[in-house]
């Protein structure tokens, strides 16, 4: 019975996520500080879609759920968050209907009248996303469109209890498996886990802010561990030079090592494309007339014209597989 059960759980939870988010239109920052220029290539010209499992969704939404933690933690610390880059207000007198009516304004914005901020509140937020009224995250565009990311947000010591500078800074909350947690204890973040250190040199750069706090969760006994990155802008200037030769190749850039046996190649989504020549997902993104214009959109040389966004994921009767 309790397998069975768990296989519906998980099955559900597959059908729901395939109706859910498309695939990610631009290079992110999460991906940029890989050591193989490869895999976020392939990851932009979109040569495959892992399918996952219910667990391993399951996993990726515990991640996104625990953010909401963070935030209240933090703020029962006495920490203000921005977890959003807009504040949202929620009209508490309702003539005609009973359903939330929610605004987004300007944190330095004065509150209209009748209306409460509940920019701390998950539970608004929730629905004011339901409703297509909810607030926009805190991230950039940059490259023609076709680099960006989305930040966990901004915070500040407004009592100068906790140590932190003063100011704005970023924030980013990650979740760690027990083994993975223990080497960020041991080594910290930019040694143990590199990828997540240039993500927030990244949003750093682009938020114009001068530190980030890293927040750590293991989920096998809820410990935390905290960390202050600075900005440094000679780390954040190459990574965002590579982010535009990625976006511009035509090519796939050189693998990070021949051996397809090397550990990181093992656990890739893109090891059967990069060593054993599986031909790429058909989709207009992996076809070699494909190539990247400005404002986010793509361009067909063979047609010599503009994709629609909606034909991007099927290709045509022409589609050539990018090498």
């Amino acid at each position: 019975m309790s397998s069975d059960i768990v296989t519906a759980i998980d099955r559900a939870v597959r059908q729901d996520a395939k109706g859910g988010e498309p695939r990610r239109s631009h290079l992110g920052a999460s991906a940029i500080g890989n050591r193989c220029a490869r895999q976020a290539w392939y990851g932009f010209r979109w040569v495959y879609q892992e399918q996952h499992t219910g667990r391993i969704l399951r996993l990726f939404n515990r991640g996104h759920e625990e953010e909401d933690r963070f935030n209240r933690w933090l703020r029962m610390a006495g920490v203000e968050v921005q977890d959003y880059a807009q504040r949202l207000v929620n009209r508490w007198d309702f003539p005609d209907t009973n359903d939330p009516e929610y605004m987004c304004i300007d944190w330095d914005a004065e509150i209209p009248e009748c209306y409460e901020d509940v920019s701390d509140n998950a539970h608004h937020i929730a629905l004011a996303k339901q409703q297509g009224d909810g607030p926009k995250q805190w991230g950039f565009v940059d490259h023609d469109g076709h680099f960006a990311g989305s930040s966990d947000g901004r915070i500040r010591d407004t009592e100068g209890q906790l140590g932190l500078p003063e100011g704005w800074g970023g924030v980013e909350y990650k979740t760690h498996g027990d083994k993975s947690f223990k080497q960020l204890t041991a080594k910290g973040v930019l040694t143990s886990k590199p990828v997540h250190y240039v993500q927030m040199q990244i949003y750093m750069h682009y938020m114009e802010l001068p530190w980030c706090l890293y927040v750590a969760v293991n989920k096998n006994d809820d410990t935390l561990y905290c960390e202050l990155i600075h900005y440094r802008e000679e780390i954040a200037m190459p990574y965002i030079a590579s982010a535009w030769k990625i976006i511009q190749a035509k090519d796939a850039p050189k693998r990070l090592t021949e051996d397809p046996s090397w550990w990181e190649c093992k656990f890739c989504a893109f090891r059967e494309s990069c060593h054993y020549a599986a031909l790429p997902q058909k989709n207009c993104r992996a076809c070699a007339f494909a190539e990247p214009a400005p404002n986010g959109e793509w361009r067909c040389r063979k047609f010599d014209g503009i994709i629609p966004k909606n034909f991007i994921p099927k290709g045509c009767d022409e589609w050539i597989p990018i090498g």
